[in-house]
Parts: C-alpha cells; structure tokens; sequence
C-alpha cells in the first residue's frame, strides 16, 4: 500500500518549537524534502564508515578515563548513562561539526538547560495526564531498542483525506503512534514480551520494531547511533566484563527521550591481559 505524502510530522507548539528550531524534526512539505535530501548525504553510509576513527578514539579517551579511576583496583563502578552522553556528544562534534566535546561542552550544556526548562512547561502548560559479533553485539541492540525506545511515542499528521485498508482517515486528524505498547504487544513479539530475549530477531521483524521511526521520516542519523553503539560495546568487551550493579535502580523517566531517572550504574572488571 503506498501512502507516501499522505502523513506529515504534526505541528509543533510553541514550546516545542523554541526547542527544536527549524531543524528536520520541525520542518515539513518541501522544506523538510530540501533539508532531509542534505542531511542524508551527511549521514551515508560511506561516510559514517569514513568516521571510525573518530568514534574509536572518543572511545578510548572514555576508557582511558576508566583506567585512571580504577587505579590498582580490579573493579570499579560507573554510572554509564552521564559518560555515554558524553561520548555520543564527543562523537557527533568530532564527526558532524570538526570539534570535540570539550570545545563544545557550553553548547552541551545550554541545550541540556533548555531540555529540562521545556520539560518543566510541557508539564505544567500543555501536559495534561499525558559476522558473528555483528549480527549479535544487532540482536542486542535491537532488543534493547524494543524495551527502551529512545522515544516512546510518535506524532503523524494526515497531509490530506487517505484510506488504510477499511479505516478512513480525515485530513488534518492527528495520530499518535506508540512505540512502548507496539513494542510489548503479545500478539507480535508472543508472551514473552516483555522478557529480554535477543534471540528473538533470529526472524525478521520489519514494521514491528521501529525505535527510529518508519518511512521517510525516520531518524536520519540512525546509521550513525548504530555504528557507533557496536563499536562501543566492541572496545568495552574487549577490555571489561560488566555486570549491573546493586546500587542501579530501575526507573526508566520520560526527559524529552526515554532515560534511567537514577542513572546506569555498572560494575565493570578489567580482564587480564595475561
């Protein structure tokens, strides 16, 4: 069935709008075309690959870091959550704008402001009760993805009158696509739905899980994150075996994206390199 130009992305509010800017997340029609065209050449895969470098050495700098608190211990702990925003932070300045974290940590720091400044409105204003390794370090990532979505819901906006299947849809209707419920519904992914279970991406599940979005809206730089979550936990494992610790506490918050309201606090062992 082909609805393309059917949906838009519905219509910022003003808050949203401040936050957002004119970036792709706000724009629509052929603005957003125009803009989605430029981003998606940013984002190839040719050039993510040409970023590797990049990406390892923000990752060894974290490691390094890790090194230097563990000292002469053979475990230390790490609430995960602060530095994997760093380092994503890193990595998007050194590939996307040249830079590097540190240069660019006031900038970092004015947009998590603003972040905690919208969501303090939203509630107050507008919320109203509302190989081998590969395929696998994929499966994880992908059942990860299913559980904790970065985003829990989505906002379409029908461009014009358009039919799905026997449902009629009017112009102008707005849906709202929920990510966590698709994502824990027993009737696709069974009983076991909301059990941690890589293995069940052995089949394809392609309309099913779609924590960056479907269609031609979908995140441009969801390449990127992917690469750069593999080569992560590649450098890590090659170095540390980790388990939770006993201090995390489990409380998944909605802040703009899905996050640990207490952060991720890991025990990591260094292996022995004898």
């Amino acid at each position: 069935m082909n609805t393309s130009g059917c949906f838009e992305k519905a219509r910022f509010d003003p808050l949203m709008k401040m936050l957002f800017g004119q970036g792709l997340n706000g724009l629509r029609g052929n603005k957003w075309a125009l803009h989605r065209k430029i981003a998606n050449q940013a984002f190839s895969i040719e050039r993510i690959k040409s970023w590797v470098p990049e990406i390892v050495a923000s990752v060894t700098k974290m490691v390094e870091k890790w090194e230097d608190i563990r000292g002469e211990r053979e475990e230390i702990e790490v609430e995960v959550h602060k530095d994997l925003h760093d380092l994503s932070a890193d990595v998007i300045s050194r590939t996307a704008f040249g830079s590097s974290y540190e240069e660019g940590k006031r900038i970092f720091a004015l947009q998590d402001q603003q972040m905690r400044l919208f969501a303090e409105d939203m509630r107050s204003v507008y919320l109203l009760g509302f190989r081998l390794i590969t395929r696998h370090v994929s499966m994880i990532l992908a059942e990860t993805l299913r559980l904790y979505p970065p985003v829990v819901m989505l906002v379409r906006e029908a461009a014009k009158d358009v039919k799905i299947g026997s449902l009629e849809i009017p112009a102008k209707t707005q849906l709202l696509l929920a990510l966590a419920a698709a994502h824990h519904d027993t009737d696709i992914w069974g009983e076991d739905a909301n059990d941690f279970n890589p293995l069940r991406f052995q089949e394809k599940h392609i309309a099913s899980l779609f924590p960056f979005g479907l269609g031609p809206r979908n995140c441009v730089a969801q390449n990127l994150a992917m690469f750069e979550a593999k080569i992560v936990l590649a450098m890590i494992l090659q170095q540390y075996t980790f388990v939770v610790s006993p201090t995390y506490v489990h409380s998944p918050m909605l802040f703009i994206s899905l996050r640990p309201q207490y952060g991720a606090h890991i025990l990591f062992t260094r292996i022995s390199k004898y």
